[in-house]
């Protein structure tokens, strides 16, 4: 090479150079999570809250939405997932209405609060709380807002409340009304809130309901739990899943309830909530997922079947586009998967992610910019 042509590369290297430092802070952010998913990607056990995703990892470490930053990588999500502060050693982890919690390995539950960014290069968003006290031993906790159900090993079940306050421009999680041990729940193995009642799974099989209307407050609730005792539900038998307003048996098949459009006869949204039935056609389900308006289903083989009105436009200035109704098929191009999480309730745009038996994660329906995808696309992990 001549002297020319090794000046012309030099000064090409260094206008390179220059271009990729005087990018915008944005567009810097977004070309960082792109090239971020180069790397091994986090193997994922459990997912929760579609609308601000929080994962949970083979090694115990949380990881939540990234702030101010996308991908940009062919084939994956615009959604970045980024590590949380002081969230290692965890189980699993509870998310509703802006409201989340860490089940730690040692059977201990802490809030996780929310991080407020500083300035657009601040990107984690999400970090450990306080302890949640007298919370010992246990082994699930549910949420439906600022109110929990929280199981111990000995199928014993807890209520409390969350509360909040802001501390230098942050909302901090905190107890507010102290963990009550519920007498009337025992030998429980499973539970969830949902539209008309909160279900509870015996260890034989046997399913029970306290139920409420969707107008009581919090504080209503959490007396009705202090003093009512379940009610069976006759007829059904041989469950092992709870989730909200369905539940799952053995061989496989489905049961749905409530006030959800797909439980109602014609999806008439009008129609009073449904009673407990069994969904026909519907078998080999391995886990599923059902929200107000959808539902997804995997297979004992792996692949994912879609049930009910999922978005195809998206909302545009608080204007609600019609949902499109889908009968019972199967997700091209989706198989290997092992869970799912749905949202989908009536009035807003559905989202939907899949964990594949690999530990990657996959995501569609509506994203932050308020754009549709209707194939699943992998979701990208950043280190902070």
């Amino acid at each position: 090479m001549n002297r020319l042509s090794k000046e012309v590369s030099r000064w090409a290297v260094i206008l390179c150079a220059s271009a990729l430092l005087t990018l915008p802070t944005a567009a810097s952010a977004a070309i960082q999570a792109g090239v971020s998913s180069a790397k091994p990607l986090p193997k994922v056990e459990q997912v929760v809250d579609p609308a601000f995703p929080m994962a949970l990892d083979d090694q115990g470490q949380v990881w939540a939405k990234a702030l101010n930053t996308i991908s940009v990588k062919d084939g994956f999500h615009p959604t970045v997932l980024i590590r949380g502060k002081g969230l290692d050693r965890v189980s699993s982890v509870a998310s509703n209405g802006g409201v989340a919690v860490a089940l730690r390995e040692d059977g201990r539950v802490w809030t996780i609060n929310r991080i407020t960014p500083a300035s657009v290069n601040d990107h984690v968003s999400v970090q450990i709380g306080e302890r949640l006290p007298k919370l010992e031993g246990i082994v699930k906790v549910v949420l439906s807002g600022t109110l929990g159900l929280a199981m111990d090993k000995k199928g014993d079940v807890w209520a409390f409340e969350i509360g909040f306050h802001v501390d230098r421009g942050q909302t901090v999680e905190h107890m507010g009304i102290m963990p009550v041990h519920l007498p009337a729940l025992k030998k429980i193995k499973d539970l969830s809130f949902g539209s008309t009642a909160i279900t509870f799974l015996k260890e034989d099989g046997t399913v029970s309901q306290i139920p409420y209307t969707y107008r009581e407050s919090k504080s209503s609730m959490y007396t009705t739990l202090r003093t009512a005792s379940p009610e069976p539900v006759k007829g059904m038998d041989g469950i092992v899943k709870l989730s909200k307003d369905s539940a799952l048996t053995r061989d496989g098949r489905v049961w749905l309830w409530g006030d959800g459009v797909l439980a109602k006869p014609d999806h008439d949204v009008m129609a009073p909530a449904a009673e407990p039935f069994q969904v026909s056609g519907l078998d080999d389900v391995a886990d599923f997922a059902a929200g107000g308006e959808h539902a997804l289903f995997i297979k004992k083989d792996g692949t994912v079947w879609a049930w009910g009105y999922f978005s195809h436009n998206p909302s545009v200035l608080g204007e609600l586009q019609p949902k499109v109704y889908r009968e019972l098929s199967p997700i091209e191009g989706l198989s290997d998967a092992s869970s799912v999480i749905v949202h989908g309730e009536h009035g807003g745009d559905s989202v939907d992610i899949v964990v594949k038996k690999d530990g990657s994660l996959w995501m569609w329906g509506a994203d932050e910019s308020r754009r549709i995808h209707t194939a699943p696309l992998q979701v990208g992990f950043r280190n902070p």
